[in-house]
C-alpha cells in the first residue's frame, strides 16, 4: 500500500511540474487612469450662491429690454486663467415653450458669451479671464433679452448654463 500511495505521489510530482514547465505565462495590459477634478465655484460678489436671476424692465432704455446685472466671484483652487462659454442656447420661453424674447445675452466682464456648439472650434463665444493671486476674479454677469412685439402675457423662464474651465 505504501508503494502505490509513494507511486500516486511521484507521478502528480511529475505531472506537476512538467505542466509548470510548459505553461505560457499570460501578459495583461490594462490602462489605468485618474481624473483630478478641479474645483471652480462662482458666487455673488458677497459670497451667496447665485441660483436665481429676475429680469427686470429696462426703463432707462424703454425698448422692451429686460435685464439684470450681478456682480459675481468665480475662484478656482490653482488656475490663473478661467475660460467661460455655455452649454445651450439660452432662451426664455412660457410654460408652453413659447417664446415672448428675442436677443437673449449673456455677457460676463464685458465680453459676450455664447453657445460654442453652434461655432464650431473657432473659439468664438468662449471668454478667458485672468484670475488674481488669489486665483479669483469679480466680474459683472449680465442677462438680457428684449421682448417681441405685443407678446402673450405671463411669466417666460430660462437656464444660462455656463461651462467655467480652468486654464493654466
Amino acid at each position: 500500500m505504501m508503494k502505490k500511495t509513494l507511486l500516486s505521489i511521484v507521478t502528480m510530482a511529475a505531472l506537476v511540474s512538467s505542466t509548470a514547465v510548459y505553461a505560457q505565462p499570460l501578459e495583461k495590459n490594462i490602462q489605468v487612469e485618474a481624473e483630478i477634478h478641479s474645483v471652480v465655484s462662482m458666487n455673488k460678489a458677497d459670497g451667496t450662491p447665485l441660483d436665481k436671476i429676475k429680469l427686470n424692465y429696462d426703463v432707462q432704455n424703454n425698448d422692451g429690454t429686460y435685464t439684470h446685472t450681478e456682480n459675481i466671484k468665480i475662484k478656482s483652487a490653482t488656475a490663473n486663467k478661467i475660460k467661460v462659454s455655455t452649454a445651450e442656447n439660452f432662451l426664455l420661453s412660457d410654460k408652453n415653450g413659447n417664446g415672448g424674447f428675442t436677443n437673449h445675452k449673456v455677457m460676463l466682464g464685458g465680453k459676450e458669451i455664447l453657445y460654442i456648439g453652434a461655432l464650431n472650434a473657432t473659439g468664438m463665444g468662449t471668454a478667458n479671464f485672468g484670475l488674481d493671486a488669489n486665483h479669483e476674479a469679480d466680474l459683472d454677469l449680465v442677462i438680457s433679452a428684449k421682448q417681441i412685439e405685443n407678446p402673450p402675457a405671463g411669466i417666460y423662464s430660462g437656464i444660462v448654463k455656463l461651462v467655467i474651465e480652468e486654464e493654466n
